[in-house]
């Protein structure tokens, strides 16, 4: 666990939290920036020799906290390399709008930003990259229902008879 959640969880009552998190709506949510980039000798190279290492990074945070609302986002990076190359770089954020009872304490909306949010966006990341790497016509890459450990798994295409 990062040191700044730690900190951040004790001086949060795990009731406190608890009924904040009971007043959290989703209200807006948007793909906020992306960028794709492939290398496609490199990326296929990679797949044959069975050697990719594919790797997810997230990052949450709260961007904006008001009365009765608060603003966060999760930032993404994919990629399939090995210890030189980098066949395929992926990289995107999405944002929310969040309303919640006021006044929202910005510990609470970090909380939520960093321990919660994740729930909420890794649907739409494991969404985002595997339909960009369809439109890629590469095999697709599947992100993991759990980030726990941080690496991403590459699909191979059947062949048909």
């Amino acid at each position: 666990m990062p040191r700044k959640l730690k900190t951040i969880t004790s001086q949060i009552k795990a009731a406190d939290y608890m009924e904040f998190l009971s007043t959290v709506q989703l209200v807006g949510l948007a793909l906020k920036s992306s960028s794709a980039s492939i290398d496609r000798s490199v990326f296929f190279d990679l797949v044959e020799e069975k050697k990719p290492v594919r790797r997810l990074s997230e990052e949450y945070a709260s961007t904006n906290v008001g009365k009765d609302y608060f603003d966060a986002e999760g930032r993404y990076k994919v990629t399939v390399a090995d210890e030189v190359r980098t066949g395929l770089l992926i990289q995107f954020a999405f944002e929310v709008h969040m309303h919640a009872k006021g006044p929202v304490d910005p510990q609470m909306a970090d909380q939520f930003a960093k321990s919660d949010l994740r729930f909420i966006l890794l649907p739409y990341a494991r969404q985002f990259v595997t339909s960009i790497t369809g439109q890629m016509q590469i095999p697709p890459v599947v992100l993991p229902l759990a980030t726990a450990a941080g690496r991403a798994r590459l699909t191979k295409s059947r062949k048909e008879s």
